[in-house]
């Protein structure tokens, strides 16, 4: 379990807000650098995440450019909870990106999630992951992963599992395309026992699931969209973000025309999806099919 899942959180908000200050004084990067007697480029680091700076430093450099003691203080506090370790550095297999992914569903006020041809890995059982992810990595890497590596991605899927049902103070918003829960993954029992899970996982009382039925106005639409997670986060010097994963790979969008791009896409999917009883309803007629 997470020693503390908010240090990527802290870290990003630290950053983020040194620049937020610098930039309120009118401050450059070179005025910086002169505060702290160090290069411009190493406040380029601090201020993108890339470097933890030390107490001290931050103290310094939010009081030149005009924080109050409050504030220097909670920002100094920053630093220790950035460095903290994460459960998710016990894992080789869990890169930057992914880290900070996970950090920030762990503290996300609100996760909005489509995607248009898969049901989301944390929302899968050990058995439908384990079959999806030896079809799914040999189509990426060209060749079959071995038991060893599937497993220990199944222990993250499980562990990010536990994180989010031990949470209630948050909303889940999940539309899923009706090919996904249509598209055989391993055997029937296997498809049985995850749309089961998905009913499971519809009652929960942070979770609100749909399924997006075929409309035909909407089909140019989701031929031009790859899946994507809308993460919300409480830290007001972090802005919301959107995690893409399509045919381009995955990676974090952070631009605000973007995020209020997928915004918009996800409401439309959201208003013309079926309403959560009805689509309990849709998985449900899905399990009857199965033989």
């Amino acid at each position: 379990m997470p020693a503390d899942p908010n240090a990527v959180v802290s870290r990003a908000e630290l950053s983020g807000k040194l620049r937020q200050l610098r930039l309120a004084a009118g401050k450059t990067l070179e005025d910086a650098a002169e505060v702290l007697e160090v290069s411009a480029a190493t406040i380029s680091r601090i201020e993108t995440g890339q470097r933890v700076p030390r107490a001290r430093d931050v103290r310094e450099l939010a009081r030149a450019f005009g924080a109050d003691e409050a504030e220097v203080a909670r920002l100094a506090g920053l630093v220790e909870r950035s460095k903290r370790t994460r459960w998710t550095d016990a894992y080789a297999e869990i890169d930057e990106d992914y880290a900070r992914y996970i950090a920030y569903e762990e503290t996300a006020t609100g996760i909005d999630y489509f995607d248009p041809i898969s049901i989301p890995a944390i929302l899968q059982t050990a058995d439908y992951g384990r079959d999806y992810l030896f079809s799914l990595i040999e189509q990426y890497d060209g060749v079959p992963p071995t038991d060893e590596q599937v497993q220990r991605r199944i222990e993250i899927r499980g562990l990010r599992q536990e994180n989010l049902r031990a949470r209630s103070d948050f909303s889940f918003r999940v539309v899923l395309r009706e090919e996904c829960l249509s598209l055989e993954v391993g055997s029937p029992e296997v498809m049985k026992q995850q749309l089961s899970y998905l009913l499971t996982a519809a009652d929960w009382p942070f979770m609100d699931l749909r399924v997006f039925a075929k409309l035909p106005a909407s089909e140019g639409l989701f031929t031009a969209t790859g899946g994507f997670t809308l993460l919300r986060l409480p830290q007001s010097q972090i802005l919301d973000v959107v995690y893409a994963d399509d045919a381009q790979g995955q990676r974090f969008l952070e631009e605000e025309a973007l995020v209020q791009r997928h915004e918009r896409i996800f409401g439309h999917f959201w208003s013309h999806a079926l309403d959560p009883l009805r689509s309990k309803e849709f998985i449900e007629a899905k399990i009857r099919g199965l033989r």
